[in-house]
């Protein structure tokens, strides 16, 4: 018989355990505060040290506070027209307007004068301040003659450097030949008006003082020297707000022990010193007031806290495979699977006779130009990556991490964490795999290939894995296993790995396949690697399903199919079909409903796109994902536009979209594609289209009654209010010195409902609010269905493990056929009230369909009633009842034959 006398020594050892634990909890949450100090102070000193005092912490509030004084001391120098001479100043700062000349000069002097370790000389900061006010209005010249140039430059900039990219919209300005004789101060002026604004500044705030010190200079002779400087008044008042400041970013890893639960009566997440520095409901985008903060925590179902808690309680842990390859990758100093090198690509040599020979000098330039940028992003991107990898490396022997999680405003679910988090990039998601691992059992394999060959996402001969039955990735992965294997044990000889798609996580697969092959493919091998499956065009599902659009439907993956659909292909084939239709001659219709002549001009373009390679499911993916969520012609042109300039082989494409005159049509070319997806959305997406519409037309109907536009989620019951107000925010633009917003305390109760945001935004903030409630509805039911079996064992540690980035979902390969029945689940309970009628055609569909039919109820605690309103048209009485007057509120269009249920048996719904 076993002795049991150990049993209180284990419980002694693991509650010592867990007490270590929670102690080492509260030290990184203290660390974490003062971590989050030391960076909001380095801040300021390097800001400081380049002058750039005005952008962070207290002076920030400096500039706001210092512009409206001193631009009503300004405003009064320009009104006075007869009253004798007018200064200088005031006929250059009537030019650039009030606002922008105060602007302008607060900046100059507070970045000055906060220089460490240099003192501001008035003549110096009035030739600055001078030389802003006639860049802006050479510039504004610019913007007015050559816009379409001078959006293409501002977007190549990858750098905050002001002398940097003044020096190329100088030479943008000489090259559009823009005549700027008329913005050029002449002798003493550019002092004179810079030393009567400085003086303007002194007389309306308490800000700067002039210092006179004297000083020798060359020949021995002693002169006075005028300094300007912050009064003391100013830099108690920085030193006491930057005090009080340096404690409110702290900064946000992850944790060794579970976080708190959150409920309607606690405040969930860290535990300790961090523990009330997070609402449930994260503010941005959206004010969120207390009364709808409490409202949120009073009605929405347990099932959102449920789910919230059970994302945060995932246990991960740092792949350790990753990190060596990170660190090997850095080592050799050289960009390879995205990760950015540290060092700079060196300039061009110079040639000999550059002073003389004006074309190799500008030749030189342009070579020296081009590696200038991308050493700009190259040092942006790597302060990143390295925030990324260091948090990576402090929670490396960890044998559990947590990341605690908080909600936004419309129910979607986000990590707290700054910088490693579940979902980043590839370099985080890649460096993080879960705790809890399980074996992958008799489905979890095929589903360990499929995700491998998600994350390649095309084959080295070209094939698109996206259109790709399941069965075919599978068989791909099977018929390179050895050459995956070769990968995990060599990714610098074999690096063919390093183009995919997601190279870092597909580096991960590799080994983890390569473990699972060496195992014996054995049904009993242990997984960790996260799993994902993403939604195909997520928004567009929803949309689809609200209007049972059939032919939506099927192009997004709601109906069963042998092989998957792909909209951003089917969408650049169409764009095709449209520009060849042009080409032919035949007429197009306005967005006004008017038929439309090609121009010469885009027969021309409408050539050169189909002569080249570029339409392509690459460049219609961005503007068809975003349609869904609000995005429109503009946004889709300057996506590709985007596109267009980050690829390698843009000089061609910008010669290709040159006339013969030397005018680039590049900006023409962009707008004609945007207009084609466009055209090609709503020929192959109709349904969407319609309600997007029809959402809007009712939310504009809301919001012009005073009214914000709310409603309640269906299923979680999450209240969602859109809390847009026109508010007393005055912003000062420039075209190059930066923006800057003034806003008053109390804005939002003083202003008006913003009509024109909440009839544009509404539309895409309720499909988010679907897919926050379909993430919610698949991981409580999945853990309630058994994943992760936490129930079997009270004492079992063993807990489910859940990757989500809103409309992705992961798990561990074991896990996966679960979750994908699931997924499908919850998004057929979202979108209906009536049980499932499709009778699908393969033994597969239908084993789907019964294994459905039969499950538990839905609803944990009761059943779904017949009578619960389909969610178009809950919406419409929820539009009623905000409405003054119901009666006038325009029906939802009317309902196609899509049957939601036969998405029970779609394979490729989430793929």
């Amino acid at each position: 018989m076993e002795s049991t006398t150990a049993l209180p020594e284990q419980k002694s050892a693991e509650e010592a355990r867990e007490e270590s634990l929670l102690e080492r909890q509260r030290e990184l949450e203290d660390n974490s505060l003062a971590l989050g100090a030391q960076r909001f102070r380095r801040r300021i000193t390097d800001a400081e040290t380049a002058g750039k005092g005005s952008s962070v912490g207290a002076a920030r509030k400096l500039l706001q506070l210092n512009i409206e004084p001193l631009a009503a001391r300004i405003q009064e120098i320009i009104d006075r027209r007869n009253r004798g001479m007018r200064s200088i100043a005031a006929v250059w700062a009537e030019k650039v307007g009030a606002d922008v000349a105060a602007y302008m000069t607060v900046l100059v002097v507070l970045n000055g004068a906060s220089r460490k370790g240099k003192r501001l000389h008035e003549t110096e900061a009035a030739r600055q301040i001078s030389g802003l006010l006639q860049d802006e209005l050479r510039y504004r010249k610019l913007q007015a003659e050559a816009p379409g140039l001078l959006n293409f430059r501002m977007k190549k900039f990858n750098t905050d450097s002001y002398v940097h990219r003044k020096r190329s919209l100088d030479a943008t300005v000489k090259y559009a030949e823009i005549d700027d004789s008329d913005i050029t101060m002449i002798g003493n002026e550019p002092v004179q008006v810079g030393v009567t604004l400085i003086h303007l500044l002194e007389d309306a705030t308490n800000l700067v003082e002039e210092v006179k010190a004297e000083e020798t200079v060359k020949g021995g002779k002693v002169r006075n020297k005028v300094y300007v400087t912050l009064t003391s008044e100013t830099v108690e008042w920085i030193t006491k707000r930057n005090d009080a400041l340096e404690f409110l970013s702290p900064a946000r890893l992850p944790m060794v022990v579970p976080p708190l639960p959150w409920s309607p009566e606690q405040k969930g997440g860290y535990r300790f010193a961090m523990r009330k520095k997070f609402p449930l409901v994260r503010k941005r985008g959206v004010g969120v007031s207390p009364e709808h903060q409490q409202k949120i925590a009073s009605t929405a179902r347990p099932e959102v806290f449920e789910a919230l808690n059970l994302i945060q309680n995932t246990a991960w842990k740092i792949n350790a495979d990753v990190v060596e390859l990170v660190e090997a990758i850095q080592r050799t100093g050289r960009m390879i699977a995205g990760l950015a090198a540290y060092e700079d690509d060196p300039l061009p040599s110079k040639p000999n006779d550059m002073d003389t020979n004006e074309t190799a000098r500008k030749a030189w330039r342009r070579k020296a130009h081009a590696i200038h940028e991308t050493n700009a992003m190259r040092k942006v991107r790597a302060v990143e990556q390295t925030k990324v990898v260091s948090a990576a490396r402090s929670m490396a022997k960890e044998q559990a991490i947590y990341f605690p999680h908080s909600l936004d405003w419309r129910g979607r679910i986000y990590p707290l964490a700054d910088s490693l988090s579940p979902q980043g990039n590839d370099l985080s998601r890649a460096l993080l795999t879960f705790a809890n691992a399980k074996p992958v059992g008799s489905e979890g394999a095929r589903w360990l290939a499929i995700h491998g060959a998600n994350c390649l996402g095309v084959t080295p001969e070209g094939d698109k894995i996206s259109r790709m039955p399941f069965s075919e990735r599978v068989a791909w992965i099977d018929l390179r296993s050895d050459d995956i294997c070769r990968v995990a044990a060599d990714p610098f000889t074999h690096q063919w790995w390093s183009d995919a798609d997601k190279p870092l996580q597909f580096f991960a697969f590799c080994v983890e396949w390569s473990r699972y092959v060496a195992s014996g493919r054995s049904e009993q091998f242990v997984s960790g690697l996260p799993i994902s499956q993403d939604g195909s065009c997520n928004g567009l599902q929803h949309y689809s399903a609200l209007l049972r659009d059939e032919k939506s439907g099927a192009k997004v993956n709601l109906l069963p199919m042998d092989a998957p659909q792909d909209i951003y292909h089917d969408t650049a084939e169409k764009v095709k079909d449209f520009l060849s239709a042009g080409l032919a001659g035949r007429k197009w219709t306005t967005a006004e409903g008017s038929p439309h002549e090609w121009t010469d001009e885009q027969k021309w373009i409408a050539r050169q796109w189909l002569d080249s390679d570029l339409v392509t499911r690459k460049l219609t993916k961005g503007p068809t994902m975003t349609f869904a969520y609000g995005s429109k012609k503009f946004g889709f042109g300057e996506q590709i536009m985007e596109e267009l300039v980050g690829r390698d082989d843009w000089k061609a494409i910008l010669a290709r979209f040159t006339n013969s005159e030397g005018e680039s049509k590049v900006g023409s070319a962009a707008t004609l594609m945007a207009d084609m997806i466009w055209r090609s959305l709503e020929d192959l997406a109709p349904g969407p289209f319609t309600a997007m519409q029809w959402m809007t037309d009712c939310a504009r109907m809301i919001a012009s009654e005073g009214k914000c536009v709310r409603w309640t989620v269906p299923l979680t019951n999450f209240p969602v209010r859109q809390e847009y107000f026109v508010s007393k925010v005055k912003r000062i633009d420039t075209v190059l010195a930066g923006k800057l917003l003034r806003r008053p305390r109390g804005y939002e109760q003083t202003g008006k409902i913003d009509t024109k945001k909440q009839a544009g935004s509404f539309a895409p903030n309720f499909i988010h609010s679907l897919d926050a409630a379909a993430l919610m509805l698949t991981v409580v039911r999945a853990y309630r269905e058994g994943m992760g079996d936490p129930l079997s064992d009270p004492n079992s540690r063993h807990r489910a493990s859940f990757g989500t980035v809103h409309d992705s979902y992961a798990t561990v390969a074991g896990d996966c056929a679960l979750l994908s029945r699931l997924t499908r689940q919850s998004f057929h309970r979202l979108h209906t009230s009536r049980p499932v009628e499709v009778e699908p055609s393969t033994e597969a569909q239908r084993q789907a369909v019964v294994e459905y039919r039969s499950s538990a109820e839905w609803n944990l605690d009761d059943t779904r009633e017949e009578s619960t309103p389909l969610p178009i048209d809950s919406l419409y009485r929820q539009f009623q009842q905000q409405m003054d007057q119901p009666e006038e509120c325009p029906e939802p269009p009317q309902l196609g034959n899509l049957d939601p249920g036969s998405v029970i048996a779609s394979e490729y719904f989430f793929a």
